[in-house]
């Protein structure tokens, strides 16, 4: 809805996040979603998105609380989106992913 520059400005100016680390954090998280979505390098894009969320958590969401407080979200969501990419990025994509494919093609090589 705002753009790269607008997203940029609102991450700089409202939460105080670098410009570079704010361009490098839309990067993870468009790339990184479609990285796990193929099961393409999984584990790195989910430990980047998790680090992501962490930082959303902390930064955003810390402040309303555990649960969703009326228009105010707390960290519930994030929270289960943080646990979730970093199991992803702890045990990999699983059996059916890009990963896997490049994993068996290259031990069949050995």
């Amino acid at each position: 809805m705002y753009g790269w520059s607008g997203t940029i400005g609102f991450f700089s100016q409202t939460l105080n996040i670098p410009p570079l680390l704010a361009g490098i954090s839309i990067l993870i998280e468009f790339f990184g979603s479609i990285a796990i979505i193929l099961g393409l390098l999984t584990r790195p894009a989910a430990l980047g998105l998790a680090i992501v969320s962490l930082v959303a958590m902390l930064k955003v969401h810390w402040p309303n609380g555990f649960f969703l407080n009326g228009a105010n979200y707390g960290i519930e969501y994030i929270f289960t989106l943080f646990v979730i990419t970093l199991f992803l990025a702890m045990e990999g994509a699983g059996p059916v992913s890009v990963d896997r494919l490049i994993y068996e093609q290259q031990a069949d090589r050995k």
